[in-house]
């Protein structure tokens, strides 16, 4: 497949890359030049290449093998988003149109037979009417109401989350056919140094780079800080003992979908991209500029900027009372609509 390709060239460059990390810095090409010499290595043809002398070929080439690998990276990252989001609404679609095919839960049928008690459209004529005034007293009826709609509600999500995994469970294969490959090629990292998602994420390649599955770790060796207490209950069953285990392919699953919501929200990162790296990657450190910054002899730059902002709102505050002036004068002075009328006449 394309992706399949896409992982060999960025396992391909990964070295030409690490070098070009390393390498560039020390020559003070700019990222601007970089992209330029990366372009003009795409531009010119091989034969035009020979041509250049050799540290000049070296250059674009390097140049070029950087950015290529950061465009990969970012491919890598799109393909796994749009992956998890197909098969993602794949399985609520699916689970949508099984929802009105499966027997209601008997919890919900409890609360619904509650609810008869409290009927306002029932009559206490009727034979249930001197069963519903035992049932008063046991419990008051507004209570009866809210419990009984409580139990209708809270089966509702419950019950629609427990066939969504269900149909995962179904499309297991599809999800590492397609992630698990693009989950070794990709380096996550945070934005927080204990992010509980990325010690899951190594730990599952570590155990992939043994030729391992994940079925066979022990219960006790997935890292869990990550999933919520919502999940708990879709990923825990207990085996024959008693003891809660984890389920290994929804394991899996769940840490897929939490890197496509981190990565949204930038709590995960990949720092050889472009797209998908932080925004202070591209900023330029204060001691670096300097230098450049003392140069110029700019006033406001040395100012500090509580100071600075006091000014400014100082300057706004001399602006606005000529305003206020003017309008004053104008809400006074202006004709009314009648005097303009007489004005005419």
């Amino acid at each position: 497949t394309m992706m399949s390709i896409e992982c060999r060239k960025h396992n391909l460059l990964k070295p030409l890359h690490n070098f070009a990390k390393t390498i560039l810095p020390v020559l003070g090409i700019s990222a601007q030049n970089i992209a330029t010499y990366a372009s003009l290595a795409n531009y010119y043809t091989i034969y035009d290449l020979e041509r250049f002398d050799d540290e000049r070929t070296y250059l674009y080439l390097l140049c070029y093998a950087f950015k290529r690998y950061q465009q990969i990276s970012d491919n890598l990252i799109d393909a796994f988003s749009f992956q998890v989001n197909k098969l993602e609404k794949e399985t609520k679609a699916k689970a949508d149109a099984h929802s009105d095919e499966e027997p209601d839960n008997k919890e919900k049928q409890v609360g619904q037979l509650i609810l008869l008690y409290v009927d306002d459209e029932l009559s206490d004529s009727m034979e249930l009417g001197e069963e519903r005034k035992k049932a008063f007293k046991i419990l008051p009826k507004e209570s009866i109401r809210t419990i009984g709609e409580k139990m209708i509600k809270k089966h509702k999500p419950k019950r629609k989350q427990l066939i969504m995994w269900q149909e995962r469970d179904r499309a297991v294969a599809r999800y590492k056919h397609h992630l698990r490959p693009l989950l070794l090629a990709t380096d996550f990292k945070s934005q927080h140094a204990d992010n509980p998602l990325l010690k899951a994420i190594q730990w599952m390649k570590e155990v992939f780079a043994k030729q391992q599955s994940l079925t066979q770790q022990h219960s006790k060796h997935f890292p869990r800080d990550f999933i919520s207490k919502r999940l708990e209950s879709y990923l825990l069953t207990d085996d024959k003992n008693g003891e809660p285990t984890i389920q290994a392919n929804r394991y899996e699953i769940a840490v897929y979908c939490q890197i496509t919501k981190q990565i949204e929200t930038g709590a995960l990162y990949i720092e050889d991209s472009v797209r998908h790296r932080p925004f202070a990657h591209d900023l330029v450190s204060l001691e670096e500029k300097k230098h450049v910054l003392d140069a110029l002899a700019i006033p406001w730059i040395k100012t500090p900027c509580d100071s600075q902002l006091d000014l400014l709102f100082k300057e706004l505050d001399t602006l606005w009372t000529p305003v206020l002036c003017v309008d004053t004068c104008l809400l006074y002075t202006s004709p009314s609509p009648r005097d303009r009328t007489r004005s005419r006449m």
